[in-house]
């Protein structure tokens, strides 16, 4: 290829004098475009606007997108032009800038704005914040400050983001069928289970019931009732109806009428349960490294001065943390945070508490008083929680305090008492536990003891990880002695050991229980022994168990098969044979399942000596919503609704969930609630005629919620046009639109030989190409779409 003689001119010019950083936009002559003496490809003012655009259209593009130099997501995002920038910026509202990161409260005028408001110019809203958009790259970087940068554990617990979903009518349902044969009768059952719901705003009502229907007669039972609503600037979670109480103090019970406590999953992950807080000052910026027996947990740069690490993972559990701080000039800080945890403990600062009213349910000592009942317990620093209550009833009295403690290397103990005061007598309930983690050995042991009454239990449970992954190691020893039943104490001692472990991907156990006294007469000796081995073959995967049983001297043997089948992996099968040397008896079954997309399907048949049994289950749900019934598997507590826009046959890429149905709906069921969920359609099952806008969205649901998902697909053509006018082909960079019926647009720039790609295009319409200010610099044609052509098409066009 030759070069030209002005080509070799801007060469030369490059290589003599590099380029330099000025404070100016980037400037280039348009005139250059016709080196040759002949009419430049592009307008002047076309080559300006495009520029000042950098060189693409206002519309959406596919971005990988990154804060704080930090990989965030690939999207779909809207970009504008903004003539006082002049160039593209992302035009996205208040609430994606939130789960970028950027604090709710960084300006006064980001603080107002609706979530659902577009930011035209954040950098002007919020100082300091910056954007660099690359067409090239197909990057968009986003520079946040620290001071209004939030953390990802931040992010979470913003509860602005939470969403509650729509309002819906919702129902699991399970019906199961039985028979039962032998040489003598057959007897047949039909269960039906019922979980229905529904969802208006904040407030979720749930009623769980069962219909029977066995030797010709029908019965029906309500088994439960309730509803309940997150109170989100508590954290807490405010219920009614059929409710269970339990808390630190009290045993848990059932009861009817109104119930308010803290929710400790409206935290983030990282700051769910106990962990430490690590606090230190640095003098100097420096670097500071969190070990976990030798592997590193965390890593992040503090600047001088105090600071504090209070969003620890409760992965910690009482495994010793190093901690080293290197500051800038090589000082380096070392030293170790030990600690262990037990169950009451409450990370610094943090309240947890319950509090309920209303009436027993059950027959337990008949009590049908109404009762007012109260705990709370808070962390006063990272060693100690301070934990009470009381019980307030017609007839009884019961308050309580308690403390847990930190210990550091010592371990972690808490105990607590609990006075009962009835019309008839006084007593007071003792616990303690204490638990230590050894973390030379790995050893972790747990004891506890209780004592009320003529009652008293104790228990220690020991755990051994063995050296070079070669297992674990288990031991146990529980004693529980009841009260005085007129021929003494009955007290029943209970010792247990077993190791497990696995040589690949075969895994084995072996256990071991002696008890003696209680309702026992002789002593009980119970061996069992497990082996799984894989036996995948074909790429389908199986299982093989062995499970061998001995009691009192008489033994069992458990074989069985599992596994599934098929590319999805959608059926299931088990085959089982176990013999009882206890009368030479033998039992033979098998079993079908199939994860159909709007149900799970079960089938299994039993044989023994002249006794046959034969069981179905169907499992599915549905929902009723504004749009329409959406039929699915089983549903979850807290549940997604994919929206297609109408186009059906598009599967959502998650295992539960099922294609869109004819008019563009799936349930996503099993969705974490207070956390964000990422969910993708997958392309490829995109129809020829349609394409998504983004495959990727982010919901932060509510539990409970059924969260609307919805993805921007177009239906339509996808047709590639290649325009020309009378005096050749349109030239480069040329806009092109074409308007829909129902008033929105598809847009595309032309390529150099004037080919232009449109996705979403009605059968027939009319397309407006513009490369100009002039009449003469912009031209419009009519199209028809062949019906018989199906995936990308390659058309020509004139357009006049």
């Amino acid at each position: 290829m030759q070069l030209k003689a002005p080509y070799f001119f801007l060469l030369a010019v490059v290589i003599v004098f590099p380029p330099v950083t000025v404070f100016a936009a980037p400037y280039f002559n348009p005139a250059a475009l016709g080196l040759d003496g002949d009419d430049p490809v592009m307008d002047p003012a076309q080559f300006q606007y495009l520029r000042e655009r950098q060189f693409q259209e206002e519309g959406r593009y596919f971005v990988a997108v990154t804060v704080n130099q930090q990989a965030v997501s690939g999207q779909w995002l809207e970009f504008r032009y903004h003539p006082q920038q002049k160039r593209l910026l992302p035009w996205v509202n208040r609430r994606q800038w939130l789960i970028w990161g950027l604090r709710p409260d960084a300006s006064p005028a980001f603080a107002e704005t609706e979530n659902t408001a577009p930011v035209a110019d954040i950098t002007a809203l919020v100082s300091g914040v910056s954007l660099s958009f690359d067409s090239a790259r197909q990057s968009l970087d986003i520079t946040i400050p620290q001071r209004f940068f939030l953390t990802e554990a931040q992010r979470a617990a913003d509860t602005s983001l939470w969403e509650p979903g729509i309002t819906a009518f919702m129902l699991n349902y399970d019906y199961r069928f039985s028979r039962d044969s032998n040489s003598f009768s057959q007897r047949t059952g039909h269960t039906l289970l019922l979980q229905s719901g529904v969802n208006a705003g904040d407030w979720r009502l749930r009623h769980h019931s069962r219909a029977e229907h066995r030797e010709g007669k029908l019965t029906w039972q309500s088994e439960r009732l309730w509803m309940y609503r997150a109170i989100a600037s508590r954290r807490s979670e405010l219920q009614l109806g059929e409710l269970f109480s339990g808390d630190v103090l009290f045993d848990s019970r059932a009861f009817r009428g109104i119930r308010l406590a803290s929710q400790s999953d409206m935290y983030p992950l990282n700051q769910q349960g106990y962990a430490p807080v690590i606090r230190g000052i640095t003098g100097q910026s420096a670097e500071l490294t969190i070990r976990q027996q030798g592997m590193t947990i965390r890593r992040e740069t503090l600047p001088a001065g105090e600071f504090v690490i209070d969003d620890l993972n409760t992965s910690f559990q009482g495994t010793e943390l190093d901690v080293t701080i290197e500051e800038a000039d090589g000082t380096v800080q070392r030293f170790t945070q030990h600690g262990t945890s037990v169950p009451v403990m409450q990370r610094e600062g943090r309240l947890s508490y319950t509090l309920d009213t209303g009436k027993y349910r059950g027959n337990r000592n008949n009590n049908k008083d109404l009762f007012v009942k109260s705990t709370a317990a808070y962390g006063i620093n990272s060693v100690l929680t301070l934990y009470g209550g009381g019980y307030a009833a017609q007839h009884a009295l019961s308050s309580g305090v308690g403390a847990g403690v930190n210990m550091g290397a010592a371990g972690g103990v808490s105990a607590d008492i609990l006075m009962r005061h009835t019309t008839a007598k006084h007593y007071p309930r003792y616990r303690l536990n204490y638990q230590k983690f050894f973390p030379l050995a790995g050893t972790l042991v747990n004891t506890g003891a209780a004592h009320e009454q003529q009652s008293r239990q104790w228990q220690v449970r020991l755990l051994q990880p063995l050296p070079g992954d070669n297992g674990t190691l288990s031991a146990g020893y529980h004693y529980n002695r009841t009260g005085h039943d007129g021929r003494g104490y009955r007290a029943m001692i209970s010792r247990d050991a077993g190791y497990s472990g696995h040589i690949g991907r075969v895994h084995y156990g072996v256990n071991a229980q002696y008890r003696t006294g209680g309702h026992f007469r002789k002593a009980d000796k119970r061996v069992s022994v497990a082996l799984s081995v894989p036996l995948d073959f074909a790429g389908q995967q199986a299982r093989s168990h062995f499970h061998y049983h001995q009691r009192a001297g008489k033994a069992s043997l458990q074989t069985s098969v599992n596994g599934l089948l098929g590319d999805e992996q959608r059926l299931g099968y088990s085959v089982t044979h176990s013999y009882q040397q206890q009368g030479a008896a033998h039992y033979r079954g098998a079993e079908l399942r199939w994860r159909h997309d709007l149900a799970d399907i079960r089938g299994r048949i039993n044989h023994s000596q002249g006794h046959n049994t034969l069981n179905g289950d169907i499992q599915g749900g549905l929902i009723i919503h504004g749009d329409g019934i959406t039929l699915s598997r089983p549903l979850g507590e807290t549940n997604g609704l994919a929206d297609t826009v109408g186009t059906g046959g598009i599967r959502v890429a998650s295992r539960a969930a099922a294609q869109t149905d004819s008019a563009g709906f799936s349930v996503i069921p099993q969705l974490s609630h207070y956390h964000q969920n990422v969910i993708r359609i997958d392309p490829e099952t995109l129809p020829d005629n349609a394409d998504a806008d983004d495959p990727v969205v982010q919901v932060i649901p509510s539990k409970g919620a059924l969260v609307p998902v919805r993805f921007a697909v177009n239906t339509g053509y996808r047709v590639i046009y290649a325009l020309r006018t009378a005096q050749g082909p349109v030239p480069f960079a040329a806009r092109v639109k074409v308007k829909k019926a129902d008033g929105s647009s598809v847009s595309g720039i032309t390529g150099e030989d004037g080919e232009v790609y449109l996705s979403g295009l009605p059968a027939q319409g009319h397309l407006q190409a513009v490369w100009g200010k002039g009449m003469h610099e912009q031209c419009g044609a009519d199209f028809t779409v062949p019906e018989d052509q199906q995936g990308l098409i390659t058309l020509p066009l004139i357009c006049r």
